[in-house]
């Protein structure tokens, strides 16, 4: 249980579920896993990416430096392509050598892109782009201590309602100074989370307890660098594995090469 509560989940879904996985031990590893994905279900919230069906769906990504943003954009992209008919891809960067790199997975996907530098040029980007059924905004890194920029990405995306916000973070850090950084990015109102970089860290587990403490639903979990597999859908079997995993590995108290990867879907 203490291995669980280190990984930012609280001490009584931590109890929960080290019971369940202490009272299904003798079971088929199906069952026991099963019985954590329903205590999961119970205290996590998931959602799809785009959460919601509408007329058009956009969505932002935003998160600090370094977590995998635009690649992420990539794989969702090349992933959405047989739901929605048409995509586009907008950039959110005043640097435009970053920018580049989103025009380039546009490119090789064959989806327009527009890459701008503030507010204004964004608005009339997402008007230009007003038959697409679906816009992914890509935006630069964020410093969660710098309340400037925090600022500025704040306006810059603007309070209106079309805009789904999601926070990306990715899970290789302390779990607690995730959560912390998470929680300096609600003031700009995400309504999703999606966690990346689970092939990089033996605490891939640690999603269930910034999940937990953000209180904002799972969408995604980013598990490798390839467009666009390595991105498969949050839910609670995927989440029950990375426990068994967590709890199997303190059982066998030995060293493992690389960290749990969700079933691909």
């Amino acid at each position: 249980m203490r291995k669980l509560q280190r990984l930012g989940i609280s001490a009584t879904l931590a109890e929960r579920l080290a019971a369940v996985y202490d009272g299904t031990r003798a079971r088929p590893t199906e069952e026991r896993r099963a019985a954590l994905a329903t205590a999961l279900a119970r205290q996590i919230r998931f959602c799809t990416l785009p959460p919601a069906e509408q007329r058009q769906s956009i969505v932002a990504l935003i998160g600090p430096s370094g977590v995998g943003k635009t690649t992420t954009i990539a794989k969702l992209a090349s992933q959405l392509r047989r739901r929605y008919a048409r995509i586009a891809l907008l950039g959110l960067d005043p640097n435009p050598i970053t920018g580049s790199l989103l025009a380039a997975w546009a490119e090789h996907l064959g989806i327009p892109c527009a890459v701008v530098g503030n507010r204004v040029e964004l608005a009339e980007a997402v008007a230009a782009a007003g038959r697409a059924d679906l816009i992914l905004i890509d935006t630069p890194g964020c410093n969660p201590y710098d309340q400037a920029q925090l600022k500025r990405l704040r306006d810059d995306l603007g309070s209106r309602d079309p805009i789904v916000c999601c926070l990306a973070l990715a899970v290789t850090g302390d779990t607690a100074e995730l959560i912390d950084i998470g929680r300096r990015f609600l003031r700009l109102n995400p309504t999703v989370l999606l966690l990346t970089k689970l092939d990089e860290t033996r605490r891939a587990a640690s999603c269930i307890g910034i999940a937990e403490q953000l209180g904002l639903p799972l969408a995604g979990l980013a598990t490798g660098p390839q467009v666009p597999d390595d991105l498969v859908p949050a839910s609670p079997a995927a989440l029950a594995e990375l426990v068994a995993w967590t709890l199997d590995r303190e059982l066998r108290s030995s060293p493992v090469a690389v960290g749990p990867v969700a079933h691909r879907a």
